[in-house]
């Protein structure tokens, strides 16, 4: 079975294009590992370590030069992280999905949607 690592796939996409703009669909959500692994990935040229407080302090820098895109991330309610807040400026949404009396049913989605400026 091939091992698939979701920033590999990512940083592919993007191929150091400028990110505008990005929208995730997913069950859970760590806003800690969003934050250090997936989100800098949107910040081509900044030095992003595996050091959450060294982060922490870049991102702050990436904010005051406006650097950040705006994102939005949609999980189910029940499955988001929440021993860590988020610590950026994007959007949140848990969803409660209806369901029968007696039923389980959870937002489950795995869709990225990741708006990227273009050579033209």
């Amino acid at each position: 079975m091939e091992r698939i690592i979701l920033r590999d796939h990512i940083k592919e996409a993007i191929k150091n294009r400028k990110v505008i703009a990005a929208v995730f669909h997913t069950f859970n959500f760590d806003p800690l590992f969003f934050e250090n692994f997936v989100m800098p990935l949107f910040v081509p040229g900044k030095d992003f370590r595996d050091e959450a407080i060294y982060n922490k302090i870049l991102w702050r820098y990436c904010a005051k030069e406006n650097l950040i895109p705006p994102v939005a991330v949609f999980c189910d309610y029940y499955a988001k992280d929440n021993t860590q807040a988020p610590t950026l400026g994007y959007d949140i949404y848990c969803l409660k999905v209806p369901s029968a009396i007696g039923a389980i049913c959870n937002f489950h989605p795995k869709h990225i949607f990741i708006l990227v400026e273009d050579e033209n």
